[in-house]
């Protein structure tokens, strides 16, 4: 017969949160991450939109990365995505699909929504958070693609999920606007 004792909370932080279980003697731990939007931002040319992000907590200080937020307001998805999108970028989705979503449901816990977002228009909201954008740049997607390759972009969700649009892109199993596969 195996004993499960109840999850305990160690710690309830405002992104992360740690909780202790005992199973059959044995101590377990979780860790869960607010779950995030992630936007994939593409001009009308098909280049795509990253951000250069003060990370004044992590090594190295600073990043590019996909425009992102924690799912902390009781909106649609959609909508937090827009919100992130003006916030961190200063543009506006005219059309915004959901691409895909991952779950990490092993030892640590985070669900990540991932975005596709053209049509941009200038649209800028004050930032919420304590998010401090160094600057933008766009670039064509297969430097992107190849970015995520070499461990540019972290090595989890968002690498693969670069990875798989190009696949997806070269395939002709979605399309964007001013993108074809040849041009990838």
């Amino acid at each position: 017969m195996i004993l499960i004792v109840m999850e305990q909370i160690k710690y309830n932080g405002a992104i992360i949160k740690v909780t202790e279980e005992m199973i059959d003697g044995h101590k377990w731990e979780r860790v869960y991450l607010k779950n995030g939007v992630l936007v994939l931002p593409f001009d009308s040319s098909g280049n795509l939109y990253l951000i250069h992000e003060l990370r004044p907590h992590e090594t190295p200080k600073s990043r590019w990365k996909l425009v992102t937020g924690c799912i902390d307001k009781d909106l649609p998805l959609e909508e937090i995505a827009q919100i992130e999108l003006q916030e961190e970028l200063g543009m506006k989705a005219g059309t915004l699909k959901k691409y895909m979503e991952t779950k990490e449901m092993a030892t640590v816990r985070h669900t990540r929504t991932y975005f596709i977002a053209t049509g941009l228009s200038p649209s800028k909201k004050p930032n919420e958070d304590t998010t401090t954008v160094l600057g933008t740049k766009t670039l064509p997607f297969r430097s992107v693609y190849e970015m995520a390759l070499k461990g540019e972009l972290g090595m989890g969700p968002t690498a693969y999920v670069i990875i798989r649009l190009y696949h997806d892109l070269k395939n002709g199993n979605i399309e964007l606007p001013g993108m074809d596969m040849y041009s990838l």
